[in-house]
């Protein structure tokens, strides 16, 4: 039996291990700190800084420029799933965080927000993030 062609083939030894590698080297969007194509978890205790970092982040991949003393080139088209506060709490904190020029960061509309949290499944919340960020083309 042998393996169709669009079967991808994982690598099995050390040597297509490099290869594959090679071929296909790792990408940090924030060196050392965010790697494209990989999951990426921010936990910690209420009122710890989280959203900010999060908005910072959002900023200097959309726009380019430093994040943790890191240059990042920009350019990426990003979104923000807000869970926590509702949209008018949150419009007032992006505010007051970007008082010049606004970044082009995407936001999940409300509708779509009350649906995630109105999911009964884990699974259904996630798809409905991942069509939204997959219609709107987001990085």
């Amino acid at each position: 039996m042998s393996a169709s062609p669009s079967a991808r083939v994982v690598p099995s030894t050390v040597a297509t291990l490099i290869e594959e590698a090679r071929k296909n080297p790792v990408r940090w969007l924030i060196p050392n700190v965010l790697l494209e194509g990989g999951t990426h978890i921010l936990h910690g205790k209420e009122e710890s800084f989280k959203t900010m970092l999060t908005i910072q982040m959002h900023e200097v991949l959309t726009m380019g420029g430093e994040f943790l003393g890191r240059s990042v080139t920009g350019g990426l088209k990003t979104g923000i799933v807000q869970l926590e506060t509702k949209p008018r709490l949150f419009g007032n904190r992006l505010a007051q965080f970007f008082r010049g020029e606004v970044p082009p960061i995407e936001v999940l509309p409300e509708e779509l927000r009350l649906q995630v949290l109105n999911g009964k499944q884990p699974k259904d919340r996630i798809c409905i993030i991942a069509d939204w960020a997959q219609k709107l083309d987001l990085n």
